[in-house]
């Protein structure tokens, strides 16, 4: 489990899991009693306020044995001074993961 948190302080792997779920029911992919599971691992979270940068790598495995692994790394420039770095990697991280990108 992350020790990350989105701005309303809910785990970042629930946020995800909630944010991939209303993805797949827009698409009209999603069923609660499909024949099918998908199970997801975050294998990597992590930012650098110095550089600038955030990635996450995200396992998807499939109850028909099939797997995904998707890494998406965002830069989004970086500033010198600590406090404004570090305001501005929470506001990016949030808005990047909550953004379209997946």
């Amino acid at each position: 489990m992350s020790n990350h948190q989105t701005p309303d302080d809910e785990p970042f792997e629930e946020f995800v899991r909630k944010a991939f779920v209303a993805e797949l029911v827009m698409a009209q992919l999603y069923s609660p009693t499909a024949p099918v599971t998908l199970t997801g691992v975050l294998d990597e979270f992590d930012f650098s306020t110095t550089e600038g940068r955030w990635k996450i790598t995200l396992v998807l495995s499939s109850s028909n044995g099939q797997e995904l692994t998707v890494a998406e790394t965002y830069d989004y420039g970086f500033h010198f001074i600590g406090e404004v770095a570090c305001r501005q990697t929470a506001h990016e991280c949030a808005g990047g993961a909550g953004g379209s990108r997946a």
